[in-house]
């Protein structure tokens, strides 16, 4: 009888199994994302513009002004836009520094620079940057340059950019804001042009074309003639 216990007992803890451990499922990596062809474009694009655009600051303005025009050739079509912009902007601040107004032997910067591969009205330029001439007074960052009407003005450029065409243009700015078409002004070879003769608030502009790209270029300057 005995025996018989014993061997139930040990029968009975057989039947009984130690319950087995389940191991932890391993984590999971997120699904990487999906990148388009034109983000991956995007991409190289913007990390060859970083490293060349670092490389201008140690450039004479002329070497920049070629920098940037093979940066732009060297990267291509842009049509998602991934550095145009960038490219454009750095590319009008050059050229904004390349041609001046000098005013009885003080120089002034343009006050603002439109580009485009064609004019339109022989004095509008539809570029990637809207041609807003008329209003450029309302923006508040810009000041006219005050005049009393018997200054001598003369237009100046880089020797590294010299334009392949150049006329000058005023109008009053009210005239502008209705539409109507600025009046020439007569250049000497020199670069020297007549006193303005608008009173009141005025806007000045020069259009050159460049005699390597054919780009057109729109410099104005806001004036305020006090008689």
């Amino acid at each position: 009888m005995m025996v018989l216990e014993v061997g139930l007992a040990c029968k009975r803890e057989n039947d009984n199994p130690p319950p087995v451990t389940q191991q932890a499922a391993a984590p999971t990596e997120p699904p990487a994302p999906s990148v388009t062809p034109a983000q991956s474009n995007c991409e190289r694009m913007r990390a060859e513009w970083q490293v060349r655009s670092k490389a201008l600051a140690d450039r004479s303005p002329p070497q920049r002004m070629v920098e940037l025009k093979k940066i732009a050739a060297s990267i291509g079509e842009d049509p998602e836009g991934c550095v145009s912009d960038q490219i454009d902007s750095a590319l009008n601040d050059e050229l904004k520094k390349s041609v001046w107004l000098r005013i009885n032997g003080q120089t002034h910067p343009a006050a603002a620079l439109f580009s485009c591969s064609e004019l339109r009205d022989e004095t509008k330029c539809p570029g990637r940057v809207a041609d807003d001439t008329a209003h450029l007074s309302e923006r508040p960052d810009l000041s006219p340059i005050p005049l009393t009407g018997k200054e001598r003005l003369s237009i100046g450029w880089e020797p590294y950019t010299p334009p392949a065409t150049f006329n000058a243009y005023i109008a009053q700015e009210r005239a502008l804001l209705d539409g109507a078409s600025a009046t020439p002004l007569a250049v000497t070879a020199d670069g020297h042009i007549a006193s303005p003769p608008i009173a009141g608030r005025a806007v000045l502009f020069i259009i050159t074309r460049d005699s390597d790209s054919q780009m057109y270029r729109k410099f104005v300057w806001l004036l305020h003639t006090k008689r």
